[in-house]
């Protein structure tokens, strides 16, 4: 499982896809073992995107 870390944070992120980078942040609160995922839509079809 990929980790960032910094001081105080651990986050997990996963990345999908391919084409020009695109950094995709939940405002709802929700992760990403809720489906259907930003993995789920069109823009993974279009970009490779890291959540």
């Amino acid at each position: 499982m990929p980790h960032i870390t910094t001081t105080r944070i651990r986050t997990y992120y996963e990345t999908a896809g391919a084409g020009p980078r695109l950094l995709y942040i939940s405002g709802t609160g929700g992760d990403l073992r809720t489906k259907p995922t930003i993995f789920d839509s069109p823009l993974a079809q279009h970009f490779e995107v890291l959540a």
